[in-house]
């Protein structure tokens, strides 16, 4: 089993639904931070989830009026576990001597990439 193979099978074994490697290069370096290749990965949401949102147009506005509380959110649950893999897969390629970069939010924050305001 080859690199890409490795990866795929671990990161669909994390519930990745599609998984894609790519030429990055063309980018601003501010944007691909100096790296040529990326792995694009999706977890999807249920459906259930995405009839419960699209049938309610004002889902977060209302979610936000009956609690602010989105920690039983399929879609934020969702990003935590996107960021979580994310993390990982980048500490596997330094583990292998590769250089990585997880676009986790905690990962961006701490390396200043984005920056987040506070009021």
């Amino acid at each position: 089993m080859n690199l890409e193979e490795s990866i795929t099978s671990c990161l669909k074994a994390n519930g990745a639904a599609s998984v894609y490697f790519t030429d990055i290069s063309g980018l601003p370096e501010e944007q691909n931070k100096g790296f040529s290749r990326a792995v694009i990965f999706t977890i999807p949401l249920s459906p259930q989830y995405i009839r419960k949102v699209t049938g309610c147009p004002d889902y977060v506005q209302e979610k936000i009026h009956n609690s602010p509380d989105f920690s039983d959110d399929e879609l934020y649950l969702t990003e935590l576990k996107t960021d979580r893999v994310s993390d990982s897969l980048s500490d596997f390629f330094k583990h292998e001597g590769f250089s990585a970069y997880s676009h986790s939010d905690k990962n961006q924050i701490e390396t200043g990439f984005l920056t987040v305001f506070m009021a």
